[in-house]
């Protein structure tokens, strides 16, 4: 058997559990689940989402995490070390602002601060973690959450190993690719596509880059390398795909970016939280008609309160070498009955307004 192992650390608060939903649990499937997702994201964008490009992502899919009626090629096991959960709580704006305005330019020149758009109502942290903490529906004043959901805090370790029989080299090399792939532009578990279950991983696995960059454009650099390495691990090449049913890493259809304070990194974790947090809330608020914030996601009170559609903005926060933190922000530009295409131009107008200094990843 063949098999290598990575060391993995929580760089924001880690929301997972699994029979009870206010426990939480480090478990296997839900690496494997999150792994599957980048695994296609990336096929997608090689190989198409029409008919014969689906059979195909299906085929490799199956050939390495398996399916109904075929076991994994990959075994995935966890070793955490010791750790003490904790319980969810709200930070007020106030106390966790830091100081810091976060403002867009008006065209005639004028800066527009949160406090003109939002009045200061929550910190960027509990916007991101909104639903984490939501409450009953009885008086907020009062304290009246639902019970308080556990994470795995910050810092905490674990080694993950990625293991398959011989002569199933190929599929450990691709699982490595995918696992790359949630580590540096996503998250796991409850709001990971806000910023939750942000993870650092180190190995060593050729040819991927693993090295924890010093700058953000080091960051910009080393997340167009490995993904055009993960392309290579597949022997494909990424094409144009028109339309695509599902998340595609294309540069048609998806874009990445390194985010950060008007071009250097956030100084702590709580200035990335709430400079990001608070801009997204600040910019939707300011979005009309409500109708269009359905490209954030659905459902939407008082516009669809039925169907459902994850965010195709997906952010994470990554740790440079000098203890200082940039965000990176994906968005995948999906078709989706629901929702108007041409929106999708809408939280690009984000990043340009919020960001000035952002860095584009090469696709």
């Amino acid at each position: 058997m063949q098999e290598v192992t990575f060391d993995l650390q929580t760089l924001t608060p880690l929301f997972l559990s699994g029979a009870y939903p206010t426990d939480v649990e480090l478990r296997p499937p839900s690496f494997r689940g999150e792994m599957r997702y980048w695994l296609r994201t990336l096929l997608g964008g090689m190989l198409g989402t029409d008919t014969k490009g689906l059979e195909q992502v299906a085929a490799i899919e199956e050939q390495v995490f398996g399916s109904t009626e075929r076991g994994s090629g990959v075994i995935v096991r966890l070793s955490p070390q010791p750790f003490f959960p904790e319980a969810f709580r709200r930070r007020s704006f106030t106390s966790e602002s830091h100081g810091r305005e976060v403002c867009r330019r008006e065209p005639r020149g004028r800066d527009v601060c949160k406090q003109d758009v939002c009045g200061g109502r929550s910190s960027g942290y509990d916007y991101l973690f909104w639903s984490i903490g939501m409450h009953k529906g009885g008086n907020l004043a009062n304290g009246d959450y639902k019970q308080s959901k556990q994470f795995i805090p910050v810092g905490t370790s674990f080694q993950l190993t990625l293991a398959t029989r011989a002569g199933k080299e190929q599929a450990l090399a691709q699982s490595v690719a995918a696992l790359w792939l949630l580590t540096h532009l996503g998250g796991i578990g409850s709001r990971s596509r806000r910023c939750a279950g942000s993870l650092q991983m180190t190995g060593n696995f050729s040819p991927f880059p693993f090295t924890i960059p010093k700058t953000p454009e080091e960051l910009s650099i080393q997340l167009s390398d490995g993904i055009r390495e993960a392309r290579k691990i597949f022997g494909l090449t990424s094409q144009s795909i028109r339309q695509p049913s599902f998340d595609v890493l294309s540069k048609d259809n998806a874009h990445i970016w390194v985010l950060s304070d008007t071009g250097q990194p956030y100084a702590s974790i709580d200035h990335a939280f709430n400079d990001i947090g608070t801009s997204l809330q600040c910019y939707r608020s300011t979005i009309s008609p409500l109708a269009r914030r359905k490209i954030f996601g659905l459902p939407l009170m008082n516009v669809d309160n039925r169907s459902r559609i994850a965010s195709p903005l997906q952010l994470r926060l990554t740790k440079l070498q000098n203890g200082k933190y940039v965000g990176v922000a994906v968005l995948f530009k999906t078709h989706h009955k629901n929702v108007n295409v041409a929106d999708y131009a809408l939280i690009e107008k984000w990043v340009e307004l919020y960001f000035p200094g952002a860095l584009k990843v090469q696709l």
